[in-house]
């Protein structure tokens, strides 16, 4: 026989798997192929979910702006004439012709003062207002009678707005446009008057010398006065009004993640309370100095807080939004790794993102209906807490800062909910594991008893009770709250053996005495008993701790100390002397 050959022909063992050695191959190695395996799994999974949600979130932000243009028509803009006359007339009219901004007459009377059209526009009544003002044409015709060379024309009409309210909205659609058909409007009314005039006055020497005195009447003698009621002048806002929104939502982020980290640290030490408890105050306690600290970096490029309250009042409150605003998108990013996990928790972030930041970068008049989820959106409510702040837009704080609260309220019920969920389930793992359980449901139990094995007594067992196997009585039922019993069964309906003698419960030997027992976690809690099969798995593993509380005071008296010490023996799987006629050794594991 050969010595490489194996002694009786045996096949030859295996060799030993050779150990990898560290910084030693290339990627394409074959010793590399289960490691690229699982590479190739991860990356092309990653990659495919990333792309789906790439498909699913950014049509959202692509379709707000897609067609921005073609809801201008929602635009209001408040037409009033104060001038009652030819002038007035042939502008209200023209300018109630257009289409691309919805324009709509009001009366005098109902803002009798510009400073009340002012107000109504910070107050968002509407986006603009063209006020013809009174006496527009009978100026006119009095400094071209009077030769005022003074004169000037774009007095006549006055357009209010206020650039703050959406500055992408008012610098991109309304401005533009009532520049554009204001502008074409009172040109033809200019054109109009200045032909009407010379032609009534074409003989006339003495009007004509005067007119040449006043050349604005004919070249210009009606345009309009932009009034910029809340500018936009503060470059540096740009960041705070949409870059910002984006950073509070990933700085919330950055706590999430290892705050994960953390709870998997703690969790499992910490009682059901306690564990709820942190999941929510120790996020919210994060957020309170980032936020703050947040809102410090505006200090150094002269942000301006004091448009509305005073400068400290301004900055303290927009620090407070910043922490609501961090509050209610972090909290959603803390539910969003308790249902996905931490492989997963990231992608949230995209449609949270895309959600918020559709309905922020444009007002809603200008999105399709479908957006007008927007007006519940923190970015967009933080947006607007900040316009107040910097720039005095319309006061709705009060209502926004509710809206904040109302998200982190929602998010500290979804994540207790969930958290609550998952950690029933991984303590139930838990105790299935170590056979340990946090807490002990308490159910209430009737026995029923037919021999005389007194308290406590087992099932029956033909050794234990000193009875032959044809006559064997001993315990008779079970757990009446067990919903599936109905009644008095013997032990093994249920999936015991009577032979083993492993199955332990308490009784009396009078019967219909209720207890409250603890029953062993690895059964079914609180249910009705498990199927058959899982039963004679689960059977050798039951236990239930009984307390008396309903017995009557005479059997209290008489069987309370031997309770204790039977309790006390059991528990330690020792002899249980008395119980069966004699000193027997069981195995109650």
């Amino acid at each position: 026989m050969s010595p490489e050959q194996p002694p009786n022909g045996s096949a030859p063992a295996a060799a030993p798997k050779a150990k990898l050695k560290k910084i030693s191959y290339g990627f394409f190695d074959p010793e590399m192929a289960p490691f690229r395996k699982i590479v190739f799994r991860i990356l092309g999974g990653s990659t495919i979910i990333t792309i789906l949600v790439m498909w699913i979130c950014m049509p959202l932000y692509w379709g707000s702006l897609w067609k921005s243009n073609r809801y201008t028509n929602k635009l209001t803009v408040r037409v009033i004439d104060r001038d009652g006359d030819s002038l007035g007339s042939f502008i209200t009219s023209a300018m109630l012709n257009q289409t691309n901004l919805k324009y709509f007459e009001t009366s005098v009377t109902e803002f009798p003062t510009d400073a009340d059209v002012a107000n109504d526009i910070v107050e968002e009544g509407a986006w603009a207002a063209i006020v013809i003002e009174p006496f527009a044409t009978a100026n006119l015709l009095e400094a071209r009678q009077t030769g005022n060379a003074s004169y000037n024309g774009s007095s006549a009409v006055h357009v209010y707005y206020a650039q703050a309210r959406q500055e992408n909205a008012v610098n991109g659609y309304l401005v533009p446009y009532i520049q554009e058909e204001l502008g074409m409007v009172v040109a033809q009314a200019s054109a109009q008057s200045t032909a009407q005039y010379i032609a009534a006055n074409a003989g006339n020497v003495t009007a004509s010398k005067l007119l040449a005195q006043a050349p604005t009447t004919v070249t210009s003698p009606v345009y309009f006065t932009l009034v910029n009621l809340r500018p936009y002048n503060q470059p540096v806002v740009q960041a705070i009004t949409l870059l910002v929104l984006i950073y509070m939502l990933i700085f919330g982020f950055t706590i999430t993640m290892p705050n994960d980290a953390c709870r998997e640290i703690i969790g499992p030490y910490l009682t059901n309370r306690s564990y709820l408890a942190y999941r929510i105050i120790s996020p919210l306690a994060c957020y309170l100095p980032i936020s703050f600290f947040f809102s410090v970096v505006n200090l150094p490029f002269k942000v301006q807080f004091d448009a509305h309250y005073t400068y400290a009042g301004g900055f303290f409150l927009w620090s407070f939004t910043l922490f609501l605003g961090m509050a209610s998108l972090g909290l959603a990013t803390e539910f969003a790794i308790t249902l996905l996990g931490p492989n997963f928790a990231a992608f949230c972030l995209f449609p949270l993102i895309i959600a918020n930041i559709s309905v922020a970068s444009l007002p809603h008049e200008l999105l399709p209906w479908i957006y007008r989820y927007g007006l519940a959106m923190p970015f967009y409510n933080v947006g607007r807490i900040v316009r107040t702040i910097i720039f005095n837009t319309k006061n709705e704080i009060s209502m926004n800062l509710g809206i904040l609260i109302a998200w982190i309220a929602v998010s500290c019920f979804t994540l207790t909910l969930t958290t609550w969920l998952f950690r029933r389930k991984a303590i139930h793992q838990h105790c299935k594991e170590v056979g340990e359980i946090e807490f002990d449901p308490t159910l209430p139990v009737n026995f029923r008893h037919g021999g005389n094995l007194g308290f406590p007594g087992f099932f029956a067992h033909p050794e234990r009770s000193a009875e032959p196997p044809s006559n064997t009585s001993g315990y008779q039922g079970i757990l009446y709250a067990f919903r599936a019993c109905g009644g008095s069964r013997p032990i093994d309906t249920f999936g015991g053996d009577q032979n083993r003698g492993r199955c332990l419960a308490f009784g009396l030997s009078k019967a219909g005495v209720c207890l409250p027992v603890l029953v062993h976690p690895r059964l079914h809690l609180g249910s009705c008993l498990p199927s058959p099969k899982r039963t004679e798995r689960l059977w050798d593993n039951f236990a239930v701790l009984a307390d008396a509380v309903n017995m009557e005071a005479d059997v209290v008296q008489r069987e309370e100390a031997q309770v204790a010490e039977d309790i006390a023996l059991l528990e330690r799987k020792v002899t249980l002397p008395g119980l069966f006629g004699g000193e027997r050794r069981g195995d109650l594991s």
